[in-house]
């Protein structure tokens, strides 16, 4: 069953509410809601992803939002493209990645993949 656009817009909300937000998933979330958003930033290391992909664990809708961006911005059609795969290498990196300095995982393959898609 889908989800009307003010429900969608009320699952925007809450996750906006928290403090796992940026730039690029604030501009992904405009986006899940019908706000057009010019020139929006796209996730440009592996934090700004994490922050992206937990917005779409959150609220699902935000994956095709993703593609819309991509309708309109260069960057974020390479992203849309390799999203899925960008999201298996963090997920699993995430499980199984070292821990660096900061107290983060490490996600080497998914940035990689993140740096090449948005050269």
């Amino acid at each position: 069953m889908s989800r009307s656009l003010r429900e969608i817009q009320a699952a925007v909300a809450l996750w906006a509410l928290s403090d796992d937000v940026g730039l690029s998933s604030k501009d992904l979330a405009r986006e899940t809601c019908g706000i057009a958003v010019r020139n929006p930033y796209h996730p440009s290391d592996t934090s700004d992803f994490g922050r992206c992909y937990r917005l779409v664990l959150a609220v699902p809708e935000a994956r095709e939002a993703v593609d819309r961006l991509g309708q309109n911005d260069v960057i974020w059609a390479r992203l849309a493209r390799v999203w899925d795969e960008a999201t298996a290498a963090f997920k699993e990196e995430q499980a199984n990645g070292a821990i660096n300095r900061w107290g983060a995982r490490e996600c080497p393959r998914t940035y990689a993949i993140i740096k090449a898609a948005t050269r």
